[in-house]
Order: C-alpha cells, then structure tokens, then sequence
C-alpha cells in the first residue's frame, strides 16, 4: 500500500538494550538499506551529534553507539546505524589516537596535582579543599596591597638610582 502524504506508519517498539563495546568502528548503512539514502538528516542523527559517548573512536560513533545502547527496537528487527559523514578536516584515526596518547603521556599525575593546590587530596573534602584555596587567595592578596601601599615614591627610586631622573613631557 502506498504512503500518502501526511499518513505516518506508528510501529509498536520495545525497549532492548544493545551493546556495541566490542565495536571499534561503526560503518555506515548501504543506501540501499537505509531507507534515507545516508545524506538525509532525521531524528537519530540529531540526538547523535547532540549527546556523548563512551570509548568510540569518533565523537559522532560515540554519540551514536551511545544513542543505540539505549535504543527501542522492534524484537527481531535488524538494527539500523544511522551515518553522520565526517568532517573533511578531520585527521585520520590513527593520528588522533597518536596524539591522544602522546596528551596522555604529558598529562601530570593527580599526586603532581594535589601537590600544586589544583586538585583536593583524596583523603580530605573538596569543600574543605576550596575554603584553604580561598584563604591563600585572601593572603596573597593582603601581602600584595601592603606591598603596594608600601612601594616607594619615584623621587625616592631616582635618589636611589633606580629610576632616571627624566621629565617624562620632555621626553614625549
């Protein structure tokens, strides 16, 4: 029976859990298969470039291998992956995963880290962290305004021989 325009076939679905872990790749429906040709944009590629993903290779398989984890499916029904093209300019997948594990490499450890006052130590909480963070904030900023309330005036600095002794209009 023809579709007519207007009309909108409903299907009852229910909800199935998919696991696509042992996936590395995802690849891309024929346009025989599809049913939208693979160019055109519909629900499923929407929430794919909208939501984030776990271990894919690509932020668009993440999102889509996250996006069908959570999919409802007819029992029996094949499963169709939905295909966002990639972006021309992106590097290929080895490159990322090269520089992704050279980050990794440079990435400072958590010790580095709590010691450096970026991170709170594991043992303590993190409000407890904030509020020693605040009042360092608080000293350093009183050790700099007497600092400066105690800096000396410029003749001092030209009788010390810190500063010359220019007029600054003459000079402009």
């Amino acid at each position: 029976m023809p579709i007519l325009r207007g009309e909108i076939n409903q299907v009852p679905v229910t909800k199935t859990r998919v696991d696509f872990s042992d996936f590395f790749r995802l690849q891309p429906p024929s346009t025989s298969e599809s049913g939208h040709g693979g160019g055109g944009h519909n629900e499923l590629d929407e929430e794919a470039s909208t939501s984030g993903g776990a271990s894919a290779p690509s932020p668009q398989s993440e999102a889509v291998t996250n996006d069908l984890q959570e999919l409802s499916l007819q029992p029996g029904a094949n499963v169709q992956i939905p295909f966002s093209r990639p972006c021309p300019n992106t590097p290929p997948l080895s490159e990322r995963k090269n520089v992704l594990q050279l980050k990794l490499q440079q990435r400072r450890t958590r010790e580095e880290l709590v010691n450096q006052g970026i991170m709170p130590p594991l043992k303590s909480p993190a409000a407890f962290h904030e509020q020693r963070r605040s009042l360092e904030r608080a000293r350093t900023e009183d050790y700099l305004k007497r600092k400066i309330r105690s800096r000396p005036e410029r003749a001092e600095l030209v009788r010390m021989h810190i500063l010359e002794g220019i007029n600054v209009a003459h000079v402009i």
